[in-house]
């Protein structure tokens, strides 16, 4: 059964979940820079200049060294005005094993050349420097459970701060993005509507896949087996009832790589591996954009 990348991750949000302001109540804690200390040859403590950590006030959790330039936002003031998104229901959230926190929600259902596609918004935050305040809008296509990311035409959804004095004022310009998430889903849907109509004959279909699946001679047996596996997964994901209707077209291809992305397995199937792959396939446009890249180049 296919599912989303996140289907095993967090904690749903349910009925019996505890809300500040719209948020999970454990969501919402409160964080505070600190000084670092070393203990010196003289058996005293010695402040770490120039290097201090974030912690959790309620329960004392460090998150790593930062800079003390850093400038902690709790998730609350990043995320608050989420609560007030029109018909946004809150789905889940959670946290990484390399500290970042995740929330995620959906818009209502909308139509999308015969299919139904429903936007997700998603957030994440941290507090060790690994990541920046970001919020990103996910189309998902139900009948398969793709996750589409990809940069439209137009409209821009997609917001990063980075953790410093001057962010509190720019927050606001980010939920301004998020609340116009209807406006970014208008223009996906036009962008789906234009490369539904880009034609990929045979030929120029062989050199996306010669492109995407680059198959070398000096590749080890076992990096070619698993090359070839996907490519032949994607193959696959071309050719399926769920894509009859654009097989042939650009849109056809941008459809059975994002299932390909989203379900594959990854190679090494450590703790952290769905959550990393979870965090790229929805933040990272640009493994998408390698195939849009190779279509422009093809496209008769």
């Amino acid at each position: 059964m296919r599912t989303t990348t996140f289907n095993e991750l967090g904690t749903e949000i349910n009925a019996n979940t505890r809300l500040i302001d719209g948020l999970p109540e454990d969501f919402c804690f409160e964080v505070e820079k600190r000084p670092l200390y070393y203990a010196g040859q003289d058996n005293m403590l010695h402040q770490l200049v120039g290097t201090s950590t974030i912690v959790n006030k309620s329960n004392g959790k460090a998150y790593g060294p930062v800079s003390d330039k850093y400038c902690p936002i709790d998730n609350a003031t990043a995320l608050g005005p989420v609560a007030y998104i029109d018909n946004l229901k809150l789905l889940k959230y959670g946290n990484t094993e390399s500290g970042v926190q995740w929330l995620i929600g959906e818009l209502p259902e909308r139509n999308i050349l015969g299919d139904a596609f429903v936007p997700h918004l998603v957030f994440r935050n941290s507090f060790n420097g690994s990541t920046a305040i970001q919020m990103a809008v996910m189309p998902l296509r139900i009948i398969c459970q793709n996750q589409i990311t990809m940069a439209v035409r137009n409209s821009n959804i997609s917001f990063n701060l980075k953790h410093t004095v001057t962010a509190a004022s720019k927050i606001e310009e980010g939920h301004r993005l998020i609340v116009g998430a209807e406006g970014f889903m208008r223009e996906f849907s036009k962008e789906a509507e234009r490369y539904a109509t880009i034609k990929i004959d045979n030929v120029a279909l062989e050199k996306v896949i010669k492109e995407m699946f680059p198959l070398d001679k000096e590749m080890t047996d076992l990096k070619r087996k698993r090359l070839e596996a996907k490519r032949d997964e994607f193959i696959n994901a071309l050719n399926s009832f769920d894509n009859a209707n654009f097989k042939g077209t650009a849109w056809g291809l941008i459809n059975a790589y994002s299932d390909l992305m989203t379900h594959y397995e990854p190679e090494r199937k450590t703790a952290t591996a769905m959550e990393n792959k979870f965090m790229t396939i929805t933040f990272d446009p640009r493994w998408m954009q390698m195939m849009v890249n190779a279509i422009q180049r093809v496209a008769v």
